[in-house]
C-alpha cells in the first residue's frame, strides 16, 4: 500500500514538472527575441488576461506586390573571412512598422556567373521612414568570398562577387 502511495505521487510530481517545463509563460516568446503579441481573451473586449491588460495589436499585413515601394535595401557589405552579412533596411511606409523582410538574394562573379541564391528572412522591426542596419549568418560557410566592394587586405586567394537583394515580403503593422 506504501508503494502504490509513493509511486502515485512520484508519478504526479513527473507529470507536473513535465507541464511546467514545457510550457512558457504567458507572453513568453522562446523562438527569438521578438516582442510578443498579445492573446485576444474568450470576452472579444481585444485586451489580454493576464494583470497588465493591454490592447491587441493589429494584426500584421502581408505586402506581397510591389515591396520596393515600402521597403529599401542597401549598404550590402561582407568582408573576406566574415560570418555575417549586413544589409540597411529603410521603411517607407508611412504608417505602419515593418516586422518581418524576406529578402531573396543572388550571389553573382564579377563576370556573371552565378555563385549561389537563397531567401533570408529577417526581423529588424523598422519604424515608419527610419532605417536599421540588419545582419544575418553569411552563405559563405568556407569565407573564400568577399563582396566585391570590400576589397581584402591581404594577399590570400579569394574571389570577389556581387550580389542582388531582392525584398520578396514583408509584414507591416499599424503603429499606435
Amino acid at each position: 500500500m506504501k508503494y502504490n502511495a509513493f509511486k502515485y505521487s512520484l508519478l504526479a510530481l513527473a507529470a507536473a514538472t513535465v507541464l511546467a517545463c514545457a510550457a512558457p509563460a504567458h507572453g513568453q516568446n522562446t523562438l527569438r527575441k521578438l516582442p510578443t503579441v498579445a492573446k485576444k481573451r474568450a470576452d472579444g473586449k481585444g485586451k489580454t488576461a493576464g494583470p497588465d491588460a493591454q490592447p491587441l495589436l493589429p494584426a500584421a499585413d502581408t505586402v506581397v506586390a510591389d515591396v520596393g515601394r515600402t521597403v529599401a535595401v542597401s549598404g550590402y557589405e561582407k568582408p573576406l573571412r566574415a560570418s555575417k552579412e549586413t544589409v540597411l533596411v529603410t521603411n517607407l511606409d508611412s504608417l505602419r512598422t515593418l516586422d518581418e523582410l524576406t529578402l531573396q538574394i543572388e550571389y553573382l562573379t564579377p563576370d556573371g556567373r552565378m555563385l549561389h541564391k537563397r531567401t533570408v528572412t529577417v526581423y529588424p522591426l523598422v519604424a515608419p521612414g527610419e532605417t536599421r542596419l540588419v545582419t544575418f549568418p553569411t552563405w559563405d560557410v568556407n569565407r573564400l568570398f568577399y563582396y566585391h566592394l570590400n576589397v581584402p587586405r591581404t594577399n590570400s586567394q579569394a574571389t570577389p562577387y556581387t550580389v542582388t537583394l531582392t525584398p520578396a515580403t514583408a509584414l507591416l503593422r499599424r503603429s499606435h
